[in-house]
């Protein structure tokens, strides 16, 4: 890494093995959390976690509590999983005919991207870079209307956020390569060894914040085609286009006070709803696929993996 811009934000110590806490602790913990909520199907849980991995208790409740939710098939913890305010962060779900906003959190699109740059390594100004000041959690100081044209997106009263980072774990880095492992790989990227790239991870910032804030319960009983289920996802998919331009902006930005071109070379969203057609999951047949007769619930893939939001997948 040359350069890393990031504004301060809170750090997560993790303090907890996962081999030590026994089948009867976790049931007791999602036992003490299902309160209401009554799930007609079991959900299966699953953790990512190496035989050396640290992951706090307050985590592993949270998925288990999560996993209790009304229509939630799968609930699975990645190698990041933290505790969030009330639900997991660095978790994935698949849930069955409900939305759950709260699951997304704020930070709807959040995610990482990477772009190309027309440097090369030996046209590195390490000294002279780490003078500027990028000013990336600061607006833009030019005209948002044509960058908005040119994204196909509609003017909001969060324009002037654009190409900003906000909090938390969000950065810009500039990046060498420093080992190949897959050079077909790289090829297809259309990068040399020498060039250096560009990584951004950032969000919605407060337009994702304002339509959680609009769907303020947890689920939407009537389910997913209710006319409010199907008002959230119209404006989440608004908050991804709009979260993947914010990235585009950041790294035009970034790339400019440097003296560099930017390219979009892979853009992927961590924190998002995405719908997807019932198909079998490996199980132990509880359930998948529906009997003869039955009808195709709809399934929707959550994940989360940001500074205060889990996803849907």
């Amino acid at each position: 890494m040359l350069a890393r811009y990031q504004p301060q934000g809170p750090t997560f110590a993790f303090g907890y093995s996962w081999q030590a806490t026994s089948k009867q602790d976790r049931a007791d913990s999602a036992r003490q959390l299902k309160g209401s909520m009554n799930s007609i199907q079991e959900a299966e849980v699953r953790l990512f976690v190496s035989a050396r991995g640290w992951i706090v208790p307050e985590a592993v409740r949270q998925l288990y509590a999560a996993s209790e939710l009304d229509g939630v098939r799968l609930a699975v913890g990645f190698p990041d999983l933290h505790p969030g305010s009330t639900k997991p962060v660095g978790a994935a779900f698949v849930t069955e005919d409900l939305i759950y906003p709260h699951l997304i959190g704020s930070d709807i699109g959040c995610g990482l991207a990477l772009f190309q740059t027309d440097l090369l390594r030996r046209e590195a100004k390490v000294e002279r870079w780490s003078e500027l000041r990028f000013n990336l959690e600061h607006p833009w100081e030019e005209f948002v209307n044509r960058f908005l044209e040119e994204q196909e997106l509609e003017s909001t009263q969060f324009d002037s956020e654009l190409g900003t980072l906000g909090g938390g774990n969000h950065f810009a880095e500039l990046l060498t390569i420093e080992s190949v492992e897959d050079l077909t790989g790289l090829r297809g990227f259309g990068l040399g060894k020498q060039q250096l790239v560009l990584l951004v991870h950032s969000g919605s910032r407060e337009l994702g914040e304002s339509i959680l804030d609009r769907y303020t319960t947890d689920q939407f009983s009537q389910g997913a085609d209710s006319f409010a289920a199907r008002e959230y996802l119209r404006e989440h998919d608004f908050a991804l286009r709009w979260a993947k331009a914010n990235r585009e902006l950041i790294a035009r930005r970034f790339a400019d006070a440097i003296g560099a071109e930017s390219q979009c070379l892979w853009d992927g969203c961590h924190n998002s709803i995405t719908p997807s057609p019932p198909a079998p999951l490996p199980s132990d047949g509880r359930g998948w696929p529906p009997r003869p007769g039955e009808g195709c619930p709809s399934l929707f893939m959550v994940s989360a993996r940001a500074h205060e939001g889990p996803q849907v997948m």
